[in-house]
């Protein structure tokens, strides 16, 4: 838990990552890895009801769907925004500047 705490601390500090994307989803993920070691050493063996340990264990599954989700929604936007800028760039080694927004007019012009 303080390799956590410290990684948190790093990541606010210093500013790993360029891309704010990636720095947010950094810093989702270290919180929620922190949460769950606190759920883990705080209520384990500790609730003898059987009742609170179910609601323990769904809220720890729901906070790691949660993660998976979220990571997989930060990789989809990172990955769009580098196409754009993929295909931003074809367009402009191909047929100069051009602007996305009318991009079908350009290409009819271009012809």
């Amino acid at each position: 838990m303080v390799s956590c705490l410290a990684m948190c601390a790093l990541l606010l500090i210093d500013g790993q990552w360029e891309d704010r994307a990636i720095r947010y989803q950094h810093l989702a993920n270290e919180v929620g890895f922190y949460f769950l070691c606190c759920c883990l050493l705080g209520f384990c063996g500790v609730i003898g009801n059987a009742n609170s340990n179910w609601e323990i264990g769904f809220l720890v599954i729901l906070v790691i769907t949660a993660l998976i989700l979220y990571n997989i929604l930060v990789i989809i936007y990172v990955l769009a925004r580098f196409v754009k800028l993929l295909i931003k760039r074809y367009f402009i080694m191909t047929f100069g500047k051009v602007n996305l927004s009318n991009l079908k007019a350009t290409i009819l012009c271009q012809k």
